[in-house]
């Protein structure tokens, strides 16, 4: 796109046709460097867009599909620091006709966790955030900015990139994740309702119902030492596994009959990953065996989404999920 365009540049009264005075070394050089940035955002995106849209496909007929029952919406990413790493925290939302939303925030970590790291992991409210950046848009809502007045947080700094102004916050005393869970959730229900806030917590009173869960799902990606099936990891470590499934701090107390139980429950048909459902959570391994198979369909650089979109799949959330829409929409109707 960016090769075709012919700039005209006035100097000293006099129009010069950029395209043929002598290329600046530097200019061409950050040029390429944008260029290339571009391209290879937009490679990521639409490689993401598809596979939302394969899955959709999967999980759900074509006639719901045609009715358009529900519109995703990507929004504006957050940084934060959560155990020791610096992540971009990646957010969407999903807003179904009958007025269901699912706000989801994708994390991935690149150190490798610890059974006690992993199971603190899975409670929102212990995730401590000392140091997170947000997008100014995202707290000059109102409902947002008083939650942050709320906790007396005030920015660090700011600064410009890609065309977006970002404050950064250092507090002495951390946040949780789930707080800032809380500032997207404020803003996303101030923007619907397209109304001004006038007190504290008002935000919930516009809502049909008060209720949001927060519920969330484990994806392990890798396990050292490596196992090709479940059988391995299960014979070896059924007492770490069963922790991390039951979401319980005191797993090396777990009895030996309960660990049994626990393991039992796995929900997948085949050996190459496992699938626990439990009330408050999610824990899903895969195995080295799973991880071959999605090197041989993407190379070495597998998506990150891969991970979420492949078990969404055939997750029996999404099937619920889907099957009780289906039951409200003839209620409505």
């Amino acid at each position: 796109m960016l090769k075709g365009i012919r700039v005209k540049i006035v100097r000293g009264g006099k129009q010069v046709d950029a395209s043929t005075s002598p290329p600046q070394p530097n200019i061409v050089t950050d040029l390429k460097e944008t260029v290339r940035f571009i391209d290879q955002s937009m490679a990521d995106f639409q490689k993401f867009e598809g596979l939302q849209l394969y899955s959709d496909k999967q999980l759900f007929s074509p006639l719901y599909l045609r009715e358009a029952p529900f519109v995703r919406v990507g929004l504006q990413h957050f940084v934060a620091t959560i155990d020791g790493e610096d992540i971009g925290v990646d957010v969407s939302l999903v807003i179904h006709r009958t007025g269901v939303a699912i706000l989801t925030c994708g994390v991935m970590f690149q150190k490798p966790k610890t059974i006690d790291a992993l199971l603190q992991l899975k409670v929102l409210e212990e995730i401590a955030v000392p140091h997170f950046e947000v997008a100014k848009a995202l707290i000059d809502i109102p409902s947002t900015a008083h939650d942050l007045e709320q906790m007396k947080i005030t920015p660090t700094s700011t600064r410009y990139s890609s065309g977006i102004e970002w404050c950064e916050y250092k507090v002495q005393r951390p946040v949780n994740l789930l707080f800032i869970f809380h500032l997207y959730q404020d803003a996303i229900i101030a923007a619907i309702n397209r109304r001004t806030l006038k007190k504290v917590g008002e935000t919930f009173s516009w809502l049909r119902t008060t209720d949001w869960f927060a519920y969330p799902v484990l994806f392990i990606r890798q396990t050292t030492p490596k196992y090709a099936t479940d059988v391995a990891l299960k014979e070896h470590h059924a007492q770490e596994l069963a922790g991390l499934v039951l979401g319980f701090s005191q797993w090396k107390q777990i009895k030996p009959e309960k660990i049994q139980e626990v393991i039992k429950g796995d929900l997948t048909l085949t050996s190459d990953y496992s699938f626990y459902l439990e009330a408050s959570h999610a824990t899903v391994v895969y195995y080295n065996d799973h991880l071959l198979q999605l090197e041989k369909q993407f190379g070495k650089k597998i998506p990150g989404q891969d991970w979420l979109f492949q078990h969404f799949q055939a997750s029996t959330i999404v099937e619920a999920l889907y099957n009780g829409s289906k039951k409200l929409d003839r209620f409505i109707r």
